[in-house]
């Protein structure tokens, strides 16, 4: 398995950070832990949202490389969405592969 991790961050308001916590809750989701939800985004699969108080961090994976772009794409997209009545500056993605995948994904 292949992970990828999205982290979110708001450029200067945390509202767009909230609408993005909002955006993702329209999905079918389950609470996983007292900071998580695991959401099932379509064309992506599951994806856990870690709510970190200024960020927010976003975890899936994949079981070959062209799939990680898919689920950028897709994850891309829904930031880019959430902020788009206010502002398309509202929110930072940085991308990370990190070496193990989440016990909440495994």
């Amino acid at each position: 398995m292949l992970a990828l991790t999205a982290t979110v961050r708001p450029t200067d308001s945390p509202l767009p950070l909230v609408l993005l916590r909002e955006r993702l809750n329209r999905f079918e989701h389950v609470p996983v832990a007292s900071n998580g939800t695991m959401v099932l985004i379509q064309g992506v699969g599951r994806v856990l949202v870690r709510d970190e108080v200024i960020t927010l961090r976003l975890d899936a994976v994949a079981s070959y490389e062209d799939m990680l772009d898919t689920i950028r794409a897709v994850i891309t997209k829904e930031v880019a969405e959430a902020v788009r009545p206010q502002s398309r500056d509202g929110l930072t993605l940085a991308w990370e592969r990190p070496q193990t995948v989440p016990v909440e994904l495994r």
